[in-house]
């Protein structure tokens, strides 16, 4: 769920990409990132969670005319995963406004589709929640292919019970991602009550940015650091300490925000008196 901080007038809203292996999450995910205005997005990170990779960035969306408007940022995650990997999709999903899932239009590719498809609900349902009550895109990505399905019959296999309207992407050109993105966009700020144009913040300007996270060691502390609702706090050894001389030992550490996956790294220096 969104969370919002008084602090700095900002509400913390959180996207998921949702979709089998090999449906193209990847090349949309680095498609979308370079096409927001850099002034408003941070950087695209990557993170090993156990034998998965996870991608996430966040942007600004502007605040409103009114004086006491809040700004809204978005965080944005996909993993990238194999096939019968619910766990870390359950854990990424928890407290999440806008889902979209990106499914693949191949021909044969169906039965991954409704995989992932009932990996989103479960994990929705595990939360006690429904996926009507979240802003929901459902994108069918491989449409310059011959031989898939058509938008019709995908959206009646995937969503029958939810009324969604299909949107035809091809990720490697980009056509239509952002058209996906501002819906789910545009539908978490009228759940929030905000009202801007989302066209602020896109750009066609290249970016060939990615930064590598450290490996962590479990899917759970990754989605720890990076993933949880509340406003936690982690800390961490940031590498091996160091004897300055003497008595004195210097420990470095890395403090974690669960909430927006921020992160900063300091030093501890300690005197040990025997």
């Amino acid at each position: 769920m969104a969370l919002v901080n008084d602090a700095k007038r900002e509400i913390n809203a959180k996207i998921v990409y949702v979709g089998p292996k090999g449906a193209g999450k990847s090349t949309a995910f680095n498609r979308i990132y370079t096409r927001i205005e850099p002034g408003h997005r941070s950087e695209l990170k990557s993170m090993s969670v156990g034998e998965h990779q996870m991608l996430f960035f966040d942007f600004t969306y502007p605040p409103s005319v009114r004086q006491d408007a809040y700004s809204v940022r978005f965080h944005v995650y996909t993993l990238i995963a194999g096939e019968g990997a619910p766990l870390p999709w359950k854990m990424l999903l928890k407290g999440v406004d806008g889902v979209v899932l990106f499914a693949d239009s191949s021909e044969g590719k169906m039965y991954a589709n409704l995989e992932s498809c009932a990996v989103l609900m479960d994990s929705v349902a595990h939360y006690g929640r429904k996926l009507s009550q979240i802003a929901l895109s459902l994108q069918c990505n491989k449409r310059d292919l011959k031989g898939g399905l058509s938008l019709d019959a995908m959206g009646h296999e995937l969503m029958p019970e939810i009324d969604v309207d299909p949107l035809p992407v091809t990720a490697i050109t980009g056509d239509g991602l952002m058209e996906g993105l501002h819906r789910v966009v545009t539908d978490i700020l009228k759940n929030l009550g905000q009202d801007a144009p989302i066209e602020a913040i896109s750009t066609t300007a290249p970016v060939d940015e990615q930064i590598n996270a450290p490996e962590v060691d479990s899917q759970e502390e990754a989605f720890d650091h990076c993933c949880d609702d509340g406003p936690q706090l982690a800390v961490e050894m940031n590498g091996s300490p160091v004897l300055l001389g003497g008595s004195t030992i210097e420990i470095p550490l890395r403090i974690s925000g669960g909430a927006c996956g921020k992160s900063a790294e300091f030093k501890v220096t300690v005197s040990v008196s025997l």
